[in-house]
């Protein structure tokens, strides 16, 4: 097994026009094997040393040689880079490959260098005039009948220009060898490789012509009078000497016409075709106009357009096939000429085709505006704080009215309504709200029925509208009833209170009088033998002993010093007695006598101490007179008993007996019994006699 010397670096580049595979020894191999010259639709340059593939791109393509180069075949690993090595004991070894780059608009051959080398050799070059060069070309292709090539290098041939040239063979170099459309016949399209036919009878077609029936007078015309054209005249013909007519037999007939030179009136060849019409002595078909239609052959005349369909007349008759629908957002009268001649007006639109008339258009729904003329769906809906009722043009109308039955028009929302987005109709403040202003968005934006109101109707706009809540309730404000009671909008008037019609709060009934049952609406007088002391009263006092009250007092009045009242619930003065004989009555108010007149006084009634003085209004009140004397809780005074007497008037004290010397008149009757007892109600029976009153 032959031995190699591993070398550290290549040789050298593989030479150009070779690629070198595996293991090859020569710059030039031939083997087939570890290389070969530069196969067809490729070029192989020479090598450089510092362009090399990657090193997974040479790993994938051969196993790595050993680092001691051991070689086991012959001419299998000899022409090999050494790369760096994927392991420590392994080097890896790089062929030169072939290249292939695809290059349009040139050509390589068996050997090639480079793509676009000189033509000398033959190897390689740029793709010649008259021919195409697609990447990977191996010999030059000629252009294609119909095209040429005036430039070399290039990937593919132009078409024949259009307008009468055809080119029926390869390998054109110039846009001159596409051939002019012969004499008689017609080239229609680019790039023919024949002519497209012959011209129409009754024309004649000079050279070049485009079309079977040219008018230009360049490359054809129709044929001239005195002249004949048959089909594919390159000329017109002179009709023969002697066998035409100084004048024709007639004009042609409806529905046909007649190019010069015709011997019928009713052509067969020359039926009026659809889209056209031919009135009598046509010479050649007329389209049908603007709103007009034929889609029959051979007639006279168009019809006009029926009515949800247009017809939009062409030179070329394209409307044979038949009137086409009118568009959405369109409506199309009897002879519509156009598709968008009649745009359904702002404030409509039309959702379907084939409208005929304006009223097929429909109303801009409520809610939405339709902002523009020709829309097939409303424009979208109405904004906020505006109604459209139908027919809106905008999304914020102004006093827009719509003259059409059950509208009334559009406009920003009225004072007592909202308008959400797309409000067809304002929606009115709900009952216990109102609103004054316009535009209102929403329903939050109703103001509440104010205090002391009702606002029982929906829409309400003006304050003075809302009504006054009934006497005896209070509205504190939203209340949508004259008698609220849920304790949010209102309630009853309490006990205690009054409260007059429209009241937002209650009112605390005056001193003197009250009101106890709820609801009330004014207060009412403390009755007679009562009294309402306080404000808010709900139920009266009693008048109590030693007073009396008459109706709507405020408080008990106080019997007199010196009198009483021993019942409760007097109504007046009357109630009040003169403090009873013998007692006395000290002060006002008295239910009851405090006790007995003192000892020494009397008190026939109305006293007012234990010890009166004689007044005006009881003269029989005061201190016990001289001559007399006055036990506690005495009625009157008492005669001192005969022969006893007492000096000092109201002093407590006895009857005695003067001295007996000086008793003057003194007359005894029982000289025994020397004093009285005062203090005692028994008289003393021993007394005879006394002296008189000095």
């Amino acid at each position: 097994m032959p031995q190699a010397l591993c070398l550290s670096t290549p040789s050298g580049p593989c030479q150009a026009g070779y690629f070198c595979a595996k293991g090859a020894v020569s710059p030039a191999p031939e083997d087939g094997l570890t290389g070969a010259p530069c196969p067809p639709g490729t070029f192989c340059r020479a090598y450089p040393l510092d362009l090399r593939p990657p090193l997974s791109q040479a790993m994938a393509l051969l196993p790595p040689c050993v680092l001691s180069c051991s070689i086991t075949q012959a001419n299998t690993m000899s022409r090999w880079h050494l790369l760096r090595p994927p392991r420590a004991d392994h080097a890896l070894c790089m062929p030169d490959l072939p290249t292939k780059l695809l290059l349009t608009g040139f050509f390589c051959r068996h050997g090639a260098i480079v793509p676009n080398g000189s033509l000398e050799d033959g190897t390689s070059g740029p793709c010649p005039a008259g021919h195409f060069c697609p990447p990977g070309t191996v010999t030059p292709r000629p252009c294609p009948a119909g095209t040429y090539n005036s430039l070399a290098s290039q990937g593919h041939c132009e078409s024949c220009p259009e307008g009468g040239t055809y080119k029926p063979q390869r390998g054109g170099a110039q846009q001159s060898d596409c051939t002019p459309c012969e004499p008689g016949s017609y080239c229609l399209l680019p790039g023919l490789v024949a002519v497209s036919g012959p011209c129409s009878a009754g024309f004649h077609c000079t050279q070049a012509a485009a079309v079977p029936n040219p008018t230009d007078g360049i490359t054809g015309d129709l044929c001239p009078p005195g002249h004949f054209c048959p089909k594919g005249s390159p000329k017109p013909t002179p009709c023969p000497p002697g066998s035409g007519k100084p004048f024709p037999d007639g004009p042609c007939s409806a529905g046909y016409y007649c190019p010069p030179g015709q011997t019928s009136a009713t052509p067969t060849s020359f039926r009026c075709p659809r889209g056209f019409y031919c009135p009598e002595g046509s010479p050649q078909p007329r389209a049908c106009e603007n709103g007009t239609f034929q889609p029959q052959e051979a007639k006279g005349s168009c019809e006009p357009c029926p009515a949800g369909f247009y017809c939009e007349a062409s030179g070329t008759g394209l409307t044979a096939g038949g009137p086409s629908l009118c568009l959405q957002g369109y409506f199309c009268p009897p002879g519509s000429h156009s598709a968008t001649a009649h745009p359904c007006p702002r404030g409509t639109f039309g959702p379907r085709r084939g409208a005929s008339a304006e009223l097929d258009c429909e109303l801009c729904p409520a809610g939405m505006f339709c902002s523009s003329e020709g829309l097939s769906q409303p424009s979208g809906l109405c904004h906020s704080a505006h109604y459209c009722t139908g027919g809106a043009v905008s999304p914020t109308p102004l006093k827009h009215k719509v003259e059409a039955p059950g509208l009334s028009g559009n406009d920003i929302c009225p004072p007592g309504f909202f308008c959400p987005r797309g409000t067809g109709s304002p929606m009115p403040c709900l009952p216990g709200s109102y609103s004054s202003a316009p535009g209102l968005a929403s329903e939050d934006q109703c103001q509440p029925c104010p205090p002391g109101h009702y606002c029982s109707n929906p829409g309400l706009s003006h304050v003075p509208e809302a009504e006054l809540c009934d006497a005896g309730y209070i509205c504190l404000g939203g209340s949508a009833v004259p008698s609220p009671s849920d304790g949010t909008h209102g309630y009853r008037c309490p006990p205690g209170f009054h409260c007059p019609s429209g009241a937002h709060s209650e009112q605390p009934c005056e001193p003197g009088t009250f009101s106890p049952l709820p609801g009330a609406d004014t207060c009412l007088p403390c009755p007679g033998g009562t009294y309402c002391q306080n404000v808010a009263t709900v139920e009266p006092t009693t008048c109590p002993k030693g007073h009396y009250c008459p109706g709507g007092t405020p408080s008990a009045l106080p019997c007199p010093e010196g009198t009483l009242n021993l019942r409760e619930g007097a109504l007046s003065p009357k109630a009040c007695q003169p403090c009873p004989a013998g007692r006395y009555c000290p002060g006002e108010g008295n239910g009851q006598t405090e006790g007995p007149c003192s000892a020494g006084y009397y008190c026939e009634g109305g006293a007012s101490s234990p010890t009166p003085q004689r007044n005006s209004a009881f003269p029989l009140n005061g201190p016990c007179p001289r001559g007399h004397y006055c036990p506690q809780g005495t009625l009157y005074p008492v005669l001192c008993p005969m022969g006893t007497t007492r000096s000092s008037p109201g002093e407590h004290l006895t009857c005695t007996f003067p001295p007996p010397p000086s008793c003057g008149p003194l007359l005894l009757q029982n000289p025994s019994v020397s004093t009285v007892d005062t203090n005692s109600t028994t008289e003393a029976s021993v007394c005879q006699g006394f002296w008189g009153s000095h």
